[in-house]
């Protein structure tokens, strides 16, 4: 701006009333003046948005890089960056359209000497009301995702340590904020207050008005404020950064153990497993893991390792409580059952008959009234899978509030006919739990205790958490920190159980011998479910029915959050069974159940069997050549010859007979069932002659595992 020229101009023009002023120029100079600021602001705007773009960009970038190392390729969950990142977006998009009706609303003034100086105190009054706000505009976008981070992150530090680290944030919080009135004090307002005064004079007829020499523009900010805010943000990227980097641990799945037979689990079998398992809490980064494997109704094998809380280096042990999320959906059709035995409701009628007159399931009542109770203990009602939205108004506890459930009841599309096809629903689950509890009059979590924790003597269990039930520190996936959730939109029928891994397995005894359960009680519960069309479903009462496996039928249910995992899952026919469960919401404990199991039952550690076969594979690559394959073993492709001894060509013979146009699919995926159905049951490290460059067969020894079928599987996929 010429600002300096304007002053001078201003007072001649007052103090001089003979002395001819041009008009043009002053207007000319006034006009630049303006020009000269809304430039300047112009820049300021640009380089705010920019910031903000950048900050944005980082905070998704860093938050889905970190999201992708810790799930495997698959985002489990929400980082508090990405919660950052769209807030921040949220309210920079906010601002920008502010400022664009800021412009709008400056358009009404015109360009003479008047219309440019009202414009430039409009603008100056807008800028200081922006930085009023300040907290709203620039500080809020952080606040959610910083806090989700430090909140968490500090809950179970020592104190000396809680008090340095909430200090460096009050420090943050306030430099932002006196950097903010700083530059409201010395820049903007004495910038309006000059705009205002040559106002003024103009409005006086030219008389001279108390005018201070500066300039309205917003002029460089100083080099100790640039400090400043470079030290602030730097800071708040500092902290955060150590957060992540302090508490990532890039956690790999659970490796195949190299033992097979376990059956006898004598003290060598379980000396193995110990050395396995430690190997795998190191490898995979579980805070804790708990294991127990049960065998004809006595707890044979019990460990746990690890830590409760790895703040409190805490350790954990056998009646240390963990949250089992959807594994609680067993105890739930166990209990409905349980009440269906003594007459208090009837499985097969419709669970409305449990609900208040009035209450509607569905946008269609007239389907939603038929589904039975039955039906929501095996997922065949037609109900999504989610609760479609708040059901209970306490954080931290499932108290189901009856009327929320009931309005958002009424206004769920089922998906399909009730009893016609399978459909995962959480809120089905948490509806049976809640028709059990009405048709009993007494609450979900008392009935548990009185039917099964008394007579099992289950003292670690309950669905409610409280200061009677200690629960294991659950931690994120993503950085490991202490992760709580919110059970607003939860249900406890469907994961709300609070468990230990000895409780566990005493309820996997009961399973297993008729006691508590009579035999009828069982049957119903480990009975695939029938759909209406007579075929059977997948899942029997709360329980997945694997009928393939080769350790032969398996009932198994898993469950998982954010902070938990776990796996209950047993072998009726054997009376095998295995509990795991870690207090972190992945790498899943899955495999570890399924492996302990398999390799529990004699003679379920083969690969293929009469009732099943293992989906693995010895190579990680298949491509054919003259309708041979061309195997990927060892980083190196080879012409494969043979199997165990058995000549390619015989194998190939027989598969293209017994599978004609797959049997090239089948060779590469189901090579145990191809070897098992031609009569050689093969093992789980088989020999491969894998012909060199020479024109000579390599024998190689190689371990079947289902990493590399699933490679195998998907490069199909992907050539397709």
């Amino acid at each position: 701006m010429i600002f300096e020229d304007l002053e001078i101009i201003w007072r001649d023009k007052g103090s001089q009333p003979t002395h001819t002023i041009d008009d043009e120029a002053l207007r000319r100079i006034v006009a630049e003046s303006a020009r000269s600021y809304r430039r300047n602001i112009f820049w300021r705007d640009l380089s705010e948005i920019g910031m903000d773009v950048f900050v944005v960009v980082v905070l998704v970038a860093v938050g889905l890089w970190a999201e992708w190392r810790s799930g495997g390729g698959h985002f489990r969950t929400i980082s508090p960056l990405l919660v950052t990142a769209i807030g921040y977006a949220f309210v920079a998009t906010f601002r920008l359209a502010s400022r664009q009706r800021q412009k709008g609303r400056e358009k009404k003034f015109d360009d003479s000497i008047r219309g440019n100086l009202e414009r430039l105190v409009a603008n100056a009054d807008y800028q200081i009301r922006l930085k009023e706000k300040f907290f709203w505009w620039y500080m809020l976008p952080i606040v959610p995702g910083f806090f989700l981070i430090t909140r968490s992150s500090t809950s179970d530090a020592p104190p000396i340590a809680q008090g340095v680290f909430w200090a460096i944030v009050a420090f943050i919080f306030g430099a932002m904020y006196w950097g903010n009135s700083h530059g409201l004090r010395t820049d903007l307002i004495p910038q309006k207050k000059e705009l205002e005064s040559l106002l003024a004079g103009l409005e006086a007829g030219g008389q001279t008005a108390e005018i201070r020499s500066g300039s309205p523009s917003s002029p460089p900010v100083p080099l100790s404020r640039r400090i400043i805010g470079l030290s602030v943000a730097a800071l708040i990227f500092g902290v955060v950064g150590w957060l992540l980097w302090a508490n990532y641990r890039p956690a790999e799945h659970p490796e195949v153990p190299k033992f097979d037979d376990i059956s006898a689990l004598g003290e060598s079998d379980k000396t193995r497993i110990d050395a396995w398992l430690r190997e795998t809490v190191e490898r995979s980064h579980y805070p804790s893991l708990s294991v127990a494997i049960v065998r004809d109704g006595k707890t044979v094998y019990q460990r746990v390792f690890g830590f409760e809380n790895i703040w409190a280096e805490r350790m954990a042990t056998t009646n240390t409580a963990y949250h089992v999320a959807s594994v609680t959906k067993v105890f739930t059709a166990s209990l409905a059952v349980m009440l269906h035995e003594r007459g208090v409701v009837n499985l097969d009628e419709p669970a409305i008959k449990c609900l208040p007159a009035g209450v509607a399931i569905s946008t269609e009542p007239e389907l939603g009234a038929t589904i039975t109770l039955r039906q929501l203990a095996s997922h065949t009602s037609g109900l999504p899978r989610g609760v479609p939205g708040v059901v209970q108004s306490v954080e931290g506890r499932y108290d189901l509030e009856p009327e929320r459930l009931y309005g958002l009841l009424a206004g769920v599309k089922l998906e399909y006919l009730p009893g016609m096809g399978e459909r995962y629903s959480n809120l089905g689950f948490g509806l049976l739990g809640h028709a059990l509890e009405r048709a009993a009059q007494k609450p979900l979590n008392q009935l548990l205790q009185e039917l099964l924790c008394g007579p099992l003597q289950l003292e670690r269990t309950a669905y409610h958490v409280d200061e009677n039930l200690p629960v294991a520190t659950g931690y994120t996936m993503t950085v490991q920190l202490p992760e709580t959730h919110s059970y607003r939109e939860r249900l406890a029928g469907s994961g709300g159980l609070v468990t230990s891994v000895g409780d566990l397995a005493k309820f996997l005894a009961a399973q297993m011998q008729p006691g508590v359960f009579t035999s009828n009680m069982l049957a119903q519960l480990h009975t695939a479910t029938k759909l209406q069309d007579g075929s059977p479903a997948t899942r029997a009462l709360g329980w997945r029915i694997d009928s393939t496996n080769p350790a032969g039928l398996i009932l198994s249910k898993n469950g998982g959050r954010k902070n938990c995992s776990a796996w209950l899952g047993f072998a009726p026919e054997h009376g095998i069974g295995v509990a795991v469960i870690a207090n972190i919401g992945g790498p899943d404990v899955d495999p570890i159940g399924q492996w302990l199991l398999e390799r529990s039952v004699p003679g379920g550690s083969r690969p293929a069997s009469k009732t099943g076969y293992s989906k693995v594979a010895p190579f990680s690559g298949v491509r054919w050549e003259n309708d041979r394959p061309v195997v990927f073993v060892q980083d190196r492709w080879s012409p494969l010859a043979s199997i165990d001894g058995i000549p390619i060509d015989r194998i190939m013979e027989f598969a293209q007979k017994e599978f004609r146009g797959a049997a090239r699919m089948r060779f590469a995926e189901d090579l145990p069932q191809v070897l098992s159905t031609m009569g050689h049951n093969p093992k789980w490290e088989v020999t491969l002659g894998l012909e060199t460059k020479d024109g000579q067969v390599e024998q190689i020894k190689v371990r079947m595992t289902e990493a590399n079928r699933s490679r195998v599987r998907d490069k199909r996929l992907e050539s397709q």
